[in-house]
């Protein structure tokens, strides 16, 4: 629809192993949920945006194929657009300090990251 703004929210499903881990983790980034369930969470990143946390037998239940281990294969990268470097920074230490890890900072990395992303 060129030139025609669509008015639509985005809901971003993700498999979730351990759905108490991953509430406490997005809590710890300072996110709200809009609602929860035994096996899910809707997470608030915006007013159009919610990442919805899904225990992978819920997950596997709206899929034909496998899920995806996400230590061996990496389906899909998210990020987050923010006012200014402080805030990226604060994201960060908040992710860190929360289990998080600096995935270009693995030793899995296989290739050096931009320079404007050191």
């Amino acid at each position: 629809m060129k030139g025609t703004t669509m008015a639509a929210t985005l809901f971003v499903n993700l498999p979730v192993q351990d759905l108490d881990r991953s509430k406490a983790f997005f809590t710890a980034l300072g996110f709200d949920f809009f609602g929860a369930t035994d096996d899910m969470a809707s997470v608030i990143i915006s007013e159009r945006t919610q990442v919805m946390l899904l225990k992978k037998p819920l997950f596997a239940s709206f899929i034909t194929n496998d899920i995806v281990d996400p230590t061996k294969s990496t389906q899909v990268m998210l990020a987050l657009g923010l006012q200014d470097r402080a805030q990226v920074d604060s994201l960060v230490d908040k992710a860190l300090a929360a289990g998080g890890d600096r995935a270009w900072r693995s030793p899995r990395r296989r290739r050096p990251l931009p320079a404007r992303f050191q």
